[in-house]
């Protein structure tokens, strides 16, 4: 393995052990990790965002991690998605998706599967996640994948979100 891969090996096994002194450490010594992907496509970012894991999302947006960039997973599992999709789908830390948000996360931005977060957000139905994605500009009328974020609700039976998505 070249010096490349084994440290993009590193700093996935450093988030993966919390290890956020590693983590930085390899962040200073080569910024261009921030946008790295593993094996299965996944994005040092995403995985920090669907772990949940605040302080090491916060490295990696101020070493540049680009918030936006599309896994390209190769799990049938998994859809390509941005880190907004992986926060939602993963622990739905409210701070963590506020975080991205402020620092420019696209609340539209469609997945492989043809979702928005706010349809991500549907299947879940946390209705403190519906109200953050629609008071920053997600459309809630969109529709692809497995339907609007109120059909992917109603489905789901989740009330709460619903009326969320129904409040001016």
């Amino acid at each position: 393995m070249n010096m490349i891969g084994l440290k993009k090996t590193e700093i996935f096994e450093a988030l993966e052990k919390k290890n956020l002194a590693r983590f930085n450490e390899l962040l200073n010594d080569d910024a261009s990790l921030a946008d790295s992907e593993n094996d299965n496509g996944l994005t040092l970012l995403g995985l920090a965002c669907h772990y949940g894991e605040t302080e090491f999302v916060k490295l990696l947006l101020n070493k540049g991690a680009d918030i936006n960039a599309a896994s390209h997973s190769k799990l049938s599992f998994i859809p390509s998605n941005t880190a907004l999709h992986a926060a939602i789908a993963g622990k739905q830390s409210p701070k963590l998706i506020q975080l991205l948000l402020r620092n420019g996360a696209d609340v539209n931005a469609i997945d492989s599967d043809g979702h928005a977060p706010i349809q991500t957000a549907a299947f879940e139905g946390n209705p403190e996640i519906a109200s953050l994605l629609k008071h920053n500009g997600a459309d809630i009328s969109l529709n692809g994948g497995q339907g609007s974020a109120a059909e992917i609700a109603e489905l789901k039976n989740h009330s709460d979100f619903i009326n969320v998505l129904k409040t001016p």
